[in-house]
């Protein structure tokens, strides 16, 4: 993820999105046939995931989801919108967070299913955005969306844990990201002040510059220290 920020944080960010949200909900909750039967071709990038959770007036606020799952014979019918999902214009399947149990508390109301994105009732709107342009930011509706029962992500009434446990999982790379941005806008900037001349000399030729820029690498590496040391 550090690597690909570097050149790329839209990249970066749609792999990630990929592999740290979509797949990770599916290998950690997954059953074993569901995983036999999307998880060759997605750790392959041939099937694309994503995960689908924020609404409107639920992004941070995880067990205030609205979107309504509804018990059907084989299944169940999914019923909502979810506003803002990294890779969901291109993706074939998502994580998808909804109420099961509207009557449950907060920490037992939501389920989570795997749902193939291609099924009729889906919609999708891919949204405008000015930064990490590589990878799509859309909305997904669905109306009336079936999902059979052997499509449910680990336990009923469990999705608020499970989907707190994906975002756990997803710190170390988001992290790495966020330092590979950082560290390809320094390499960018010192590249830049090495060639730039102003009275007769480069940026990096004026010491307070030159201490700014020690300053700069010295907080990326105490960064990407600090990350190590999380993944150890």
């Amino acid at each position: 993820a550090e690597e690909l920020a570097k050149v790329s944080p839209g990249v970066a960010v749609a792999a990630l999105a990929q592999i740290d949200l979509g797949l990770m909900g599916l290998f950690l909750f997954g059953s074993d046939n569901l995983k036999k039967h999307y998880g060759r071709a997605a750790v392959r990038g041939q099937t694309l995931m994503c995960l689908g959770n924020t609404e409107r007036q639920a992004g941070s606020d995880v067990a205030g989801i609205q979107m309504q799952a509804r018990k059907v014979k084989g299944g169940w019918l999914l019923n909502g919108t979810k506003a803002y999902v990294t890779n969901g214009i291109i993706s074939d399947l998502a994580v998808i967070t909804a109420v099961s149990d509207p009557q449950a508390s907060r920490n037992n109301r939501l389920s989570m299913y795997l749902v193939d994105l291609h099924a009729g009732g889906v919609q999708r709107k891919k949204l405008n955005k000015q930064v990490w342009i590589p990878s799509d930011l859309t909305r997904l509706q669905f109306s009336d969306v079936f999902v059979s029962d052997d499509h449910v992500l680990g336990n009923q009434g469990q999705g608020l844990q499970q989907v707190l446990t994906i975002f756990t999982y997803s710190r170390v790379p988001i992290a790495a990201l966020t330092l590979g941005t950082a560290a390809g806008a320094f390499e960018l900037a010192l590249e830049h002040a090495k060639k730039r001349k102003i009275f007769g000399q480069t940026i990096t030729d004026f010491q307070a510059k030159a201490f700014e820029a020690a300053d700069f690498y010295a907080k990326i590496e105490a960064a990407r220290l600090m990350l190590w040391k999380a993944v150890g």
